[in-house]
Order: structure tokens, then C-alpha cells, then sequence
């Protein structure tokens, strides 16, 4: 797999405008204490991913619940890093924490996948 950098951009770019978008509504909801801001991204995230398996029908049993936890992990210690850099401004904070998923994100599918992968099995 080669790295194509326009493939790799909006591999990335949209995984963490959602994480902006979620992480901004999750400081709407609780945004006076860093851990509970980043627990309730977290939870927000869990509840997207499991209400998007469900949308596009998969059934509740066939939901690997390890993943959803797995990505609300990475969620929580992204949201807790972005509350630490940026805690002043709901929108600042939103915005620093999908930076810091996207830096992150985006090295971990440069280093595992070598760019972009055009299949995940």
C-alpha cells in the first residue's frame, strides 16, 4: 500500500472533524471539571458508534462492544490531553483535542499501514 496524500488527508481529516464535533458537544454538556469532560467525550463517542452500528442495522448482539471501549478509551485520553493544552474555550478545547487526534491518527496509520489501507481484512 502506498501513501497517496489526498486519501490520507481525508482519512484523517474526517474521523477527526467528528471527534471535533463530539468533543465540542461534550464540552457543551459538562465543561467545568477536564475528567469529566473527557469521560462524557467518551461516553458521547461510545453511544455514536453503537447508535451508528445500529442505524446501519447491525443488530446489538454483533456489535464488538471491546472496539466501541477501545475507541472511547483513545477518546477519553485524547479529550483529557486537549482539556490540559486548552481548557479557557469550548470551542479552542474542541478544536486543540481533534488536532491532537489527527496528529495522532494520522502517525498511526502512516506507521501501521504505510499510507493509506484500501483494505482493512
Amino acid at each position: 500500500m502506498s501513501l497517496n496524500p489526498q486519501d490520507l488527508m481525508l482519512m484523517v481529516g474526517l474521523p477527526a472533524l467528528a471527534v471535533f464535533v463530539i468533543d465540542y458537544f461534550s464540552n457543551l454538556l459538562s465543561f467545568g471539571n477536564r475528567i469529566v469532560n473527557a469521560l462524557v467525550a467518551a461516553i458521547v463517542l461510545g453511544a455514536v458508534l453503537v447508535g451508528l452500528a445500529v442505524a446501519t442495522g447491525t443488530g446489538l448482539d454483533q456489535i464488538r462492544l471491546q472496539d466501541v471501549g477501545v475507541a472511547a478509551g483513545v477518546m477519553f485520553v485524547v479529550g483529557l490531553l486537549g482539556n490540559l493544552i486548552a481548557f479557557s474555550n469550548r470551542f479552542v478545547n474542541a478544536l486543540v483535542t481533534a488536532l491532537l487526534f489527527a496528529v495522532a491518527y494520522g502517525a498511526l496509520m502512516y506507521s501501521v499501514f504505510h499510507g493509506v489501507p484500501t483494505k482493512l481484512i
